[in-house]
């Protein structure tokens, strides 16, 4: 089982476009806590008893948070820790630092987005996606396992994962996250 995770980004936006710019409009590690969130919710099956959340401008230029910090309990036990930063500027040429550590009961799962490696007492391992385009440049695509999913769901009724309820499950723990920092108190679930 999962006992906690911690993801850590320090960064520069991916873009700066307008919804990036503008604080009312996105809660800026939106990016990406969905992934975060959705793969903790997926591998501990446990839903969130409380959401903190810190944010606020201290690095950019511009009108928009740059530093996000949440902390997040389950009702079972895990906690996951959630460290967005976008306090880079992109014309420092120095690229962003990124890591996602899982600590399960019997060892480390480091996941890499595209691959992933292990540690236990036993051993180590580590897998590498297939999703890879030539030249070795990551890609998000060939993803066509999942149009053949949505057709057979469309065609046939089967059942779609993710649906529309784990969407909704982290978008609960974004909503908590802005009325935590709002008030500077954690949001019980």
């Amino acid at each position: 089982p999962v006992k906690s995770a911690f993801f850590h980004l320090v960064g520069a936006p991916l873009t700066r476009s307008p919804w990036m710019v503008d604080r009312t409009r996105c809660f800026p590690p939106a990016e990406y806590d969905p992934h975060v969130f959705d793969t903790i919710l997926e591998l501990t099956g446990d839903e969130p008893s409380a959401v903190f959340c810190h944010k606020g401008r201290y690095c950019r230029s511009f009108e928009q948070d740059d530093v996000t910090a949440m902390l997040i309990n389950f009702r079972g036990g895990p906690f996951l820790q959630f460290d967005c930063h976008w306090v880079i500027d992109p014309d420092w040429n120095c690229g962003s630092s990124q890591s996602f550590e899982i600590i399960c009961e019997r060892g480390l799962i480091r996941h890499k987005w595209f691959g992933l490696e292990w540690h236990t007492k036993d051993g180590k391992g580590e897998f590498q996606s297939s999703r890879s385009a030539t030249d070795g440049v990551r890609t998000q695509g060939d993803r066509w396992e999942h149009y053949h999913a949505l057709i057979d769901g469309i065609e046939n009724g089967t059942k779609l994962s993710p649906d529309e309820r784990d969407g909704l499950r982290y978008v609960r723990i974004q909503d908590a996250a802005l009325r935590s920092a709002e008030v500077g108190a954690p949001i019980q679930l």
